[in-house]
């Protein structure tokens, strides 16, 4: 169990996309999308946080995103890439607990960064987040050992049914388009790539989207939350993230033990996934569907330690040290 009373520590809350950051080739109405997730993300593990005895709270801010109350708020510097600040503020604390997206490595970098400094990193480690953060290579691993994942790319293009292109390490459902066929998927896909983006091909799997909540460490997989996600694919195919329902299912029965053995099997194939992790899924007949692993938190760690009537951030603190 957490010890009810952790040790005093200083721990520095970074979310990079309220602490300012701007993701490259999206519009404005998804940049502010993914910003208002991040803040909400950023301002529940801060609460959870400053409930805690003996933990002072640091938080990245941003004229746009200011901090909680009870937070020792800090900036980045002018066009200060987050790895950069991790570096310039990770000495000055004993924990941190980064999110970021995936995307062009940014969760990747800002690990790398912490792991110079004596400062705990309170995350995935270095080959679960490389891996997680490609949509292929999950996809390829999970498969491997035998868990349902979407069909993937091959040379068949004229397979029947619809296939969804989407950057391989995207965040959110930005930029991920369904198309009635593979040939046109490909000719989306192929556009893209000769614009240097890097993006995958899958079969689109229809079904209720859910997503499940974990807490992680070597030899340990909990199943935190059952969830719904809320997605829309609009007339043009383009799919929309609305949102997540947290905590909707019950943790006990056969389906809940279902699911907590799925993730217990994704943790084991996808070694290094640490702390709060979130694995998104598809129902269909056959059973769940695995899209992708978020080596991170996710939106649906909002509130959930209200629902639960449990902190989760000291569950984290109280998770055993492994190596980086």
């Amino acid at each position: 169990m957490p010890p009810d009373h952790p040790k005093p520590q200083r721990v520095l809350v970074h979310e990079v996309l309220s602490a300012g950051l701007a993701l490259d080739g999206l519009t404005l109405a998804e940049q502010a999308d993914l910003r208002a997730q991040g803040q909400a993300m950023r301002d529940a593990v801060c609460a959870d946080l400053l409930a805690l005895p003996g933990v002072t709270v640091v938080a990245v801010e941003s004229d746009a995103c200011p901090a909680l109350p009870g937070c020792e708020p800090v900036l980045a510097e002018p066009h200060e890439p987050p790895h950069h600040l991790l570096s310039r503020l990770a000495p000055t604390v004993d924990a941190v607990w980064c999110v970021a997206p995936e995307t062009a490595g940014l969760l990747s970098d800002c690990a790398k960064a912490v792991a110079v400094s004596p400062a705990r990193w309170l995350g995935c480690r270095p080959f679960g987040i490389r891996i997680a953060s490609l949509k292929s290579a999950t996809r390829l691993m999970l498969g491997a050992a035998g868990i349902a994942v979407p069909e993937g790319d091959d040379d068949d293009r004229a397979a029947p049914g619809a296939w969804v292109v989407k950057p391989d390490d995207g965040a959110g459902s930005a930029a991920t388009r369904r198309w009635p066929s593979r040939v046109a998927a490909w000719a989306d896909a192929e556009a893209r790539r000769s614009r240097g983006e890097p993006v995958t091909v899958e079969r689109w799997v229809d079904g209720p989207a859910g997503s499940l909540t974990l807490l992680c460490a070597p030899g340990q997989v909990e199943l935190l939350a059952i969830n719904r996600q809320q997605v829309e694919v609009d007339g043009d195919g383009q799919v929309h993230f609305h949102g997540v329902d947290a905590a909707v299912e019950p943790l006990t029965g056969p389906r809940a033990d279902a699911l907590a053995a799925l993730a217990a099997r994704v943790a084991t194939a996808l070694p290094g996934l640490w702390g709060i992790v979130g694995i998104d899924f598809v129902d269909t007949p056959a059973g769940p569907v695995v899209i992708e692993v978020n080596p991170r938190l996710t939106s649906a760690y909002v509130g959930l330690s209200g629902r639960l009537g449990r902190n989760l951030a000291q569950a984290v603190l109280a998770l055993p040290e492994v190596p980086r």
